[in-house]
């Protein structure tokens, strides 16, 4: 069995994306000098990143454990063009973006759900790259107790309705 190297495993976690989502565009990408061995993916909208993760997962050959600080393998191994490969690299991490129109259903859905209470709205704005971005209209808001504002409590549930797997 060969080891895989990085860009095979980056072809195989691209394919088992594409079988997986089919409509969604995901990047993978690796990280170089202190990063080494670590990869990332990053995707607009789709699946919830709990989804992402466990498609990625099998094609890593360790893991990070940060309770004693070490790298662990997982024995993982995978078939790609009907070559099998010992699974490499030491970790990955996952980047879901959410778009503004994406954003503004998920609102929707957060005001049928619970009702419309004084809710922010989602405004157009860029960041810092000058690209196209969004925000709430109370982004600028902190609790100034422990309950939490209409700005913070429409975040949190837009967030937890864009981790739900069947956004």
């Amino acid at each position: 069995m060969q080891h895989a190297s990085r860009d095979i495993r980056h072809a195989a976690i691209r394919a088992a994306l594409k079988i997986a989502f089919p409509a969604v565009k995901f990047s993978v990408t690796g990280s170089r000098g202190t990063g080494y061995g670590w990869s990332r993916v990053n995707w607009t909208d789709g699946p919830s990143d709990h989804l992402v993760r466990a498609c990625v997962a099998p094609f890593f050959g360790s893991y990070f454990d940060g309770m004693d600080d070490g790298y662990h393998p997982t024995n993982n191994y995978f078939i790609l063009g009907g070559v099998p490969y010992s699974a490499g690299g030491d970790g990955f991490n996952t980047n879901r973006r959410i778009s503004r129109e994406f954003a503004r259903r998920l609102l929707a859905a957060v005001v049928e759900r619970y009702g419309d209470f004084n809710t922010p709205e989602i405004l157009d704005t860029t960041d810092w790259k000058g690209r196209p971005d969004w925000k709430l209209s109370d982004d600028n808001s902190t609790p100034l107790s422990n309950t939490r504002s209409d700005y913070h409590w429409t975040h949190w549930a837009l967030m937890l309705r864009a981790a739900e797997d069947r956004t």
